[in-house]
């Protein structure tokens, strides 16, 4: 019953949501990322979401927590009418979510801040999203999650309603990453899957039958042979795929399979698929099967400063190279998940040149280059930096350089030292797009605790950042 109003419930939200962009034809979307369009394109189609005045839709964007009020409001039909007053000081009552917002708080699906502010324009996150529709649409089967980053949060309930629900998932490294932005493209995908419920048919009680005669046992058979492969796929997921020991979500889980993974599809069990990949024979839902792998948006060179005998700057026991290394793996992780392919300068503890690291960079066609740094200086000295060049690509080299300061920023909550323009071998004597990040300064304590433990949001940021630059060129 709840999948069902959920599933109407989100398809009135949708529609709602047409109204916070000007539309335009279903047919002029070409930005629409290809392993997404068996989802994004039937709400295309049905009106149900629509695209920028500019012919684009745009699947990296963040909604706003006013977009998200404005949305539940529409869709559950609350007083949507400006009031006199409001009750948040960032909201004027002149705002055009103002009087969804306060319902929104009347009814008790959103609030605002401690300081008395809504904070409207800023993204609304996963964990947030699991909150909001787990009490607009009342959700209460829950599932047993153990999200390594969610369990013991304030998040765990809502998130494993919106779960057991089958609206979301986590990641493969077994997080849910409750404060990550959700963008447009994954919040099209969560209507689809809302409005596509998986729901396991009960099976008919057989007809009873007539005891059977004694007869002779059977000569042994011999053992059928196994199935043989009917068709080649690949899978078509955000984050991860469950298989399942059969066809449906109550069967145990055996494995997992990744975006673009390839598949033998051994048969096909009503709607779901049983397939062999590598090691791993079991089930999966035919809709995250598609016939060709996802094409890649473009290339990127990541470039991690230092290595070998060159280890940069070492201080509070760090060793600069070594962070740098580890970041640039992790921005390499999130890139691929979105569709870029990244060239590593390198991938272990080795030395390269400045120069070489170049021409690695402009020999892959690369659309752009980014080298990871961290910083030092007097003990004091602290904040993250970047730096583009003037020398080539200006333009395009400082925006990448703000795109990925900004997000680095708000990820580490370090000091905003700026974007610099920087004379950098790396960046100055680069055909490329190019950008120097600094994270942060070795020779601060502050600073060091920090990167030692955020590794993996400052990667997650430098990707998001360089996400922005690719959207921001589009």
């Amino acid at each position: 019953m709840h999948k069902k109003i959920l599933s109407s419930v989100l398809f009135i939200m949708m529609v709602s949501f047409i109204c916070l962009s000007q539309s335009v034809s279903a047919n002029t979307l070409p930005d629409v990322p290809e392993k997404y369009k068996d989802m994004i394109n039937p709400l295309i189609e049905e009106g149900i979401i629509t695209g920028y005045t500019n012919g684009t839709f745009k699947p990296n964007n963040n909604v706003t927590r006013a977009e998200a009020a404005t949305m539940i409001g529409r869709a559950l039909h609350l007083d949507g009418n400006q009031q006199a007053s409001s009750l948040f000081s960032d909201v004027d009552v002149s705002h055009y979510a103002s009087g969804y917002i306060q319902s929104a708080v009347n009814k008790g699906i959103v609030s605002g801040y401690p300081n008395g502010t809504f904070k409207p324009d800023d993204s609304i996150t996963r964990g947030e999203m699991a909150v909001i529709v787990s009490r607009a649409f009342e959700l209460s089967d829950k599932a047993n999650v153990t999200f390594s980053d969610v369990v013991g949060t304030s998040y765990e309930s809502f998130i494993s309603k919106v779960y057991a629900a089958e609206i979301v998932s986590g990641y493969p490294d077994g997080t849910f990453k409750p404060d990550k932005p959700i963008n447009r493209a994954e919040f099209s995908i969560m209507v689809f899957r809302a409005l596509n419920p998986v729901v396991d048919k009960p099976q008919p009680a057989p007809a009873p039958k007539p005891e059977p005669k004694p007869e002779p046992a059977p000569a042994p058979k011999p053992d059928p042979e196994p199935d043989k492969p009917i068709a080649t796929k690949y899978v078509n997921v955000t984050t991860s795929l469950n298989v399942r020991s059969g066809p449906g979500t109550s069967y145990s889980k055996v494995g997992s399979l990744y975006r673009n993974n390839e598949v033998k599809v051994l048969k096909y069990s009503g709607d779901w698929a049983q397939i062999e990949s590598g090691s791993i024979i079991g089930y999966v839902h035919a809709d995250y099967l598609m016939d060709q792998p996802e094409k890649l948006r473009g290339i990127i060179t990541i470039d991690p400063g230092h290595g070998d005998h060159d280890p940069g700057a070492t201080a509070n026991g760090v060793k600069e190279k070594d962070i740098n290394l580890d970041v640039a793996k992790y921005v390499r992780q999130y890139l691929e998940a979105e569709g870029i392919k990244v060239v590593m300068t390198r991938t272990d503890d080795t030395f390269l040149s400045l120069g070489r690291r170049v021409e690695i960079a402009e020999n892959a066609n690369s659309d752009a280059f980014v080298s990871i740094h961290a910083n030092a200086a007097t003990a004091s000295a602290n904040g993250t930096e970047t730096f583009y060049s003037t020398a080539s690509r200006a333009t395009d080299s400082k925006k990448l350089a703000e795109f990925i300061q900004t997000r680095l920023v708000k990820a580490l909550g370090t000091n905003d030292r700026g974007v610099k323009e920087g004379g950098f071998q790396v960046i100055k004597y680069n055909s490329l797009p190019s950008a120097l990040v600094e994270l942060g300064f070795l020779t601060n304590t502050g600073d060091v605790k920090i990167l030692l433990a955020k590794k993996e949001e400052a990667g997650e940021a430098i990707a998001q950042g360089i996400m922005d630059y690719y959207n921001w060129k589009e």
